[in-house]
């Protein structure tokens, strides 16, 4: 498969197109060059992945990762982390710069807090945020 170029879609005037009246000033050139090295940056964190997946740098049961950029704090928000530890019981997750980075339970099946052995050790699982909780959708 080819590779896939990522770009923006703000439906703005670019220098020769037709849709502006005006010829493209300083202000428009720098306006066009900052829109370049946006769509740099979204091609480079798109292909790294940094905004949907981190390592684990917690302990068990209190597991802690940063990603690039911090996931949005809205319902639906998919995370993967590869924990460290195996997890002995009820399990917490805090990300930097989601919710301030506080500690939120992590629960399988809804809303069911971990009783232990869920998370094997170097184990990548899936989060969703529910608005409340991380809920593991792997297992």
């Amino acid at each position: 498969m080819a590779n896939q170029v990522l770009t923006p879609n703000l439906s703005l005037a670019v220098p020769g197109d037709d849709s502006h009246n005006a010829p493209w000033g300083p202000n428009d050139a720098l306006f066009a060059a900052a829109l370049q090295q946006l769509d740099v940056l979204i091609v480079t964190v798109a292909q790294s992945n940094a905004f949907s997946f981190a390592l684990d740098t917690g302990t068990a049961n209190a597991y802690a990762a940063a990603f690039t950029p911090a996931p949005p704090a809205v319902v639906g928000a998919r995370v993967y982390v590869k924990c460290l530890h195996a997890n002995t019981g009820a399990s917490t997750l805090a990300i930097t710069g989601f919710l301030s980075g506080a500690a939120k339970a992590i629960t399988k099946n809804g809303t069911t807090a971990l009783s232990g052995a869920e998370i094997s050790a170097n184990q990548i699982i899936q989060l969703v945020w529910d608005g409340t909780e991380w809920q593991m959708i792997s297992q």
